[in-house]
């Protein structure tokens, strides 16, 4: 196993903090925490990228997420959770995911992959990509307009992020905007994430 960062290149990174309830009996960060770390850092990157409305309500559901656990994590520590769309389909997207302690930044404590589908939450079913969507990820990642059929693997979607991105560099979030009202959550019925 690989302690070190990968070769992926990270374009931007959100800033958070565990909490020391977070760890488990083990005294090791709770799996489960590691997806709110990826969901924060979502939420701040289509907040970055504008693509957000005012409500906060995603304009897509997770489908299929993995973790790799490098080294265990601990509660109560400043991290820094980096995010990076790698491929976009026709109504779906996937995205890379790194935690790593700030007092040392080399070190990986956990690295993810997410598919997000494109959702209609008003008729419950999946839908095409928005082209606004699309054309922002796209340009913020240096990645095809157009969409894709197939998930790059890690060394393809290095070298092309570099050879294509028109950024000058790996953005750090700030203070995301001011909270806002939440719109309630739809309730699903059993099998209805069968259909997705």
């Amino acid at each position: 196993v690989s302690l070190a960062m990968t070769s992926i290149e990270y374009r931007y990174t959100v800033p958070l903090r565990t909490r020391w309830v977070d760890e488990d009996t083990q005294n090791v960060l709770n799996n489960a925490v590691y997806l709110t770390l990826f969901e924060e850092a979502r939420l701040n990157y289509f907040l970055m990228l504008d693509l957000l409305p005012e409500s906060l309500r995603f304009p897509f559901v997770l489908a299929h997420t993995a973790l790799d656990f490098k080294v265990p994590g601990r509660g109560g520590k400043e991290v820094l959770v980096d995010i990076k769309t790698v491929q976009l389909g026709a109504s779906s997207f996937t995205q890379k995911y790194r935690v790593r302690p700030a007092a040392d930044p080399t070190l990986v404590w956990c690295e993810g992959t997410g598919v997000l589908v494109s959702w209609d939450a008003d008729r419950m079913r999946k839908m095409a990509m928005p082209d606004r969507f699309r054309a922002a990820v796209a340009k913020f990642e240096g990645l095809p307009a157009t969409p894709t059929s197939s998930t790059p693997t890690t060394s393809s979607t290095s070298s092309s992020s570099s050879s294509t991105s028109s950024s000058s560099g790996p953005t750090t979030a700030t203070a995301p905007r001011a909270a806002v009202k939440k719109a309630p959550l739809p309730l699903l019925r059993v099998g209805d994430a069968a259909e997705m």
